[in-house]
């Protein structure tokens, strides 16, 4: 059957090729029209059947077709070049930086001299195009202990980096010898530090190391890049200019962990094998966010020099008064928010967090916390507590799924004191043709979270000049009935801005003031 495939693809019968393949799929319950999940990969055959597709996709220019059989293709054999080459190809047209990585994973992966040859050419002409903006990267790695992870997490750094990238290591005076493993390393950057300065410092020692026109990517010692981790970040980071950060998902970070269902983790083999699979190229496989776990996170050349800064002559791209530990990765992100930067949860990206020596706790003491001490001055700096705002309210969106059950669909969306958008956010994640807009009274927070999704900065029960009316068909009201002293005009503003058909969102401790209202009523 693939013979006669090739032979319409040769003879440029494009459309009898298309229907002979969705024609064989059909019969043998193999999905060719939509992405395939990785937790499905028991299920998975060859990847033959989704080249071809992505081949008469292509040349019949159905470019989500094409982009589907890939992702599917790579689903199968994350090492199949054609199917990067024609990623690459495909991105050539609009987006260089992208087509440059996907022709350097085709590169990677190719063994056919001549093919070899031909991509090379690819990679050439991207870097000569007037459009190429593609820096490399100086990974920063802070080591303290864990000889055997930071052995491991330096492996697969290799494995995954671009020619030209480079690997810096500040070890923070390390106790258990692995300094002297590290002194062996001839493809590293040894910065040893004569006592445990902390993160945020041993960090900013590493970035002052870096090339000064490299991005960076922050990664902890125990933490362990999986296959195509770096590529599906680094292809994040590019995707458009106003990108300051990208981070990965994981078992152990917060706020990012991934969900990997009935899979276990029992060693760093299982580890990479999983995140081969979830780090494979995919559409739409991006999440807004305000702030990026410290773990790991790649940040832009463009959105280091304009947040970076020197405090007593010291150079800081994490802000030392978080020193030693804690609050800094948060701070982070606030500063990139405020100076116009997005930052994306790469969920196709997945890196491994053992979870080792934190060098955080050591600091602590009878009379001291860090943790504590550096919240209080992350509410000093910011004047706002980020663990009321960072968290996703699962029982809101669970409401919401249970409301809309299909993800296509489209509707309007309105929740009152949104914060940064946190929600707003992984509700446009999950639903793309939907619209989310919010409400938020603080104006700092409405303009931090800029990018989550429609903030009005507004009072309350002034929302109704912020929108039109019958615009919403969910609106979700948290406890504002509780805060408002008309609650009968609140009410009657608010569900001016409802369709008839609406449904309102409310907190339990809202039931009394709600139960004369004939509106549909969720409580959480």
């Amino acid at each position: 059957m693939y013979e006669d495939i090739k032979a319409h693809l040769s003879n440029g019968e494009y459309k009898l090729a298309k229907e002979k393949i969705e024609s064989f799929c059909r019969k043998n319950n193999i999905n060719i029209f939509e992405e395939d999940k990785w937790y499905d990969c028991e299920k998975f055959e060859g990847e033959d059947i989704y080249l071809l597709y992505a081949s008469v996709c292509e040349a019949l220019g159905d470019s989500h077709g094409e982009l589907v059989a890939i992702r599917n293709g790579l689903l199968r054999n994350s090492r199949n070049y054609e199917l990067y080459y024609m990623l690459g190809i495909y991105y050539e047209f609009f987006n260089i930086n992208k087509a440059y990585l996907c022709f350097d994973m085709a590169y990677r992966f190719c063994e056919d001299k001549d093919d070899k040859k031909l991509i090379f050419a690819e990679k050439e002409k991207c870097k000569n195009d007037e459009f190429f903006r593609l820096k490399n990267t100086s990974f920063v790695i802070l080591s303290f202990n864990d000889k055997d992870i930071i052995q491991e997490c330096l492996k697969q750094v290799r494995t995954n980096m671009l020619e030209g990238d480079e690997i810096i290591v500040v070890d923070n005076a390390s106790t258990d010898g692995v300094d002297n493993f590290l002194k062996e390393e001839k493809f590293i950057k040894l910065i040893l530090n004569s006592e445990n300065v902390g993160f945020s410092k041993g960090c900013n020692i590493g970035a002052a190391n870096a090339s000064s026109k490299n991005d960076i990517l922050f990664l902890n010692n125990d933490a362990i890049m999986t296959p195509g981790s770096y590529f599906s970040m680094k292809m994040s980071l590019y995707d458009e200019r106003n990108i300051g950060a990208v981070g990965a998902v994981s078992n152990n970070a917060l706020c990012q962990n991934a969900d990997l269902f009935d899979f276990k983790i029992k060693s760093i083999d299982d580890a990479v094998k999983i995140g081969d699979m979830i780090s494979t190229f995919g559409m739409e496989s991006t999440k807004e966010m305000v702030r990026l776990t410290g773990f790991c996170i790649l940040l832009s050349r463009n959105a280091i020099d304009e947040i970076s800064f020197y405090k007593e002559e010291e150079y800081n791209l994490f802000d030392s008064f978080f020193s030693p530990a804690y609050f800094e990765d948060d701070d982070l992100g606030m500063r990139l928010s405020a100076a116009g930067f997005r930052q994306l949860l790469c969920y196709n990206a997945f890196v491994y967090h053992v979870g080792g020596e934190d060098s955080g706790k050591s600091f602590n003491t009878k009379k001291t916390n860090v943790i504590e001490e550096s919240m209080e001055k992350f509410k000093s700096k910011w004047g706002f507590d980020i663990w009321n705002f960072e968290a996703v309210n699962e029982e809101l969106v669970g409401a919401v799924c249970k409301i809309v059950k299909d993800k296509a669909t489209r509707f309007s969306f309105l929740e009152l004191y949104t914060g940064m958008g946190t929600n707003l956010s992984e509700l446009k994640f999950r639903y793309k043709n939907a619209y989310f807009a919010g409400c938020e009274q603080n104006k700092k927070l409405a303009m931090l979270g800029r990018y989550m999704g429609d903030i009005k900065t507004c009072d309350i029960e002034d929302i109704c000049k912020a929108f039109p009316k019958n615009s919403f068909d969910i609106i979700c009201l948290h406890d504002a009935l509780l805060r408002c002293d008309d609650k009968e005009l609140f009410l009657t503003k608010i569900c001016s801005l409802l369709k008839d058909d609406g449904t309102l969102i409310s907190s339990k401790d809202c039931m009394s003031e709600l139960s004369k209202y004939k509106k549909n009523i969720v409580f959480i």
